[in-house]
């Protein structure tokens, strides 16, 4: 990898990564504990650049290298948060569909991010034993932003 900082502008960044036979265990870890898990081993490239803390454009993509297993954690309080309310077959149904998307084990899978600010895209695509699994995550910046004030319009006469 590596990384550039420049001095003649207003701290603008760019900074490359690329790796093979990554342990993806340790690494969603890190940086998503409560959201999403993975085993497996995978080779990723990533480019980004920005000005001081502000995140520009980044791109990057991955390929699995080994067969694994992904768990998307964040589902466990959805499944476990399911309106009391419901009959069994309700019940059954929505944790059977939720657990399904929840864990999937894979023998490949390839995946792009694409960002630029805080809007853009991460893709997944994984295919196993039992069929396949695409995981798109879009991402919007809506953030409150300040409105522009109401002006009142002439009435045509």
């Amino acid at each position: 990898g590596q990384f550039n900082f420049y001095l003649e502008e207003e701290s603008r960044w760019d900074a490359w990564i690329s790796g093979t036979n990554l342990d993806t265990g340790p690494l969603t870890a890190q940086i998503v504990p409560e959201h999403f898990y993975m085993e497996g081993r995978l080779s990723l490239n990533l480019i980004s650049e920005g000005v001081g803390l502000k995140l520009g454009k980044t791109t990057g993509e991955f390929l699995t290298e080994t067969p694994g297993h992904f768990d998307i954690t964040r589902l466990d309080e959805t499944i476990e948060r399911l309106p009391a309310g419901w009959n069994q077959l309700k019940t059954s149904l929505a944790e059977l569909g939720l657990s399904t998307l929840k864990r999937f084990d894979y023998e490949q899978g390839a995946g792009s991010l694409s960002l630029d600010n805080r809007e853009g895209d991460f893709l997944m695509r994984f295919v196993g034993p039992y069929g396949s699994r695409e995981v798109n995550i879009f991402l919007h910046d809506e953030r409150n932003t300040p409105a522009a004030p109401l002006v009142a319009q002439p009435v045509a006469p």
